[in-house]
């Protein structure tokens, strides 16, 4: 049963690669790479163990109940200075909208200007 839900994670792992490139710049995927790998690695040697040891019978992925999908991030760290740009790009630009960029810029130099 074990070896049917490591490949049933493992399924949805790959699954969940595919999206990582849209969010690699806000979450390590290194962790996420990691832990698939691990699954793997450890579902091989089940499945090994299994057919030299204890040849009991695989069920079917589809005849087990499912397991709710959680998907877990490790957040990179925030730099030192937020207004540097992270790894050669601004991962913080498109959080927020241009147009309230303009009215912050606007109003720190209003505030610059009343505190002299």
């Amino acid at each position: 049963m074990q070896i049917a839900y490591l490949g049933m994670a493992l399924e949805a792992l790959s699954n969940g690669e595919v999206n990582m490139g849209k969010i690699a710049s806000l979450v390590d995927t290194k962790h996420y790479i990691k832990f698939k790998e691990m699954i793997k690695k450890l579902g091989e040697e089940m499945y090994d163990k299994n057919n030299r040891i204890y040849f009991d019978k695989i069920p079917d992925v589809t005849a087990i109940p499912k397991i709710d999908k959680v998907i877990k991030g490790v957040p990179l760290p925030l730099p030192e200075d937020t207004n540097k740009p992270v790894d050669g790009s601004d991962a913080y630009n498109d959080l927020v909208p241009r147009e309230a960029r303009t009215l912050i810029n606007n109003y720190k130099k209003q505030v610059t200007i009343l505190s002299y």
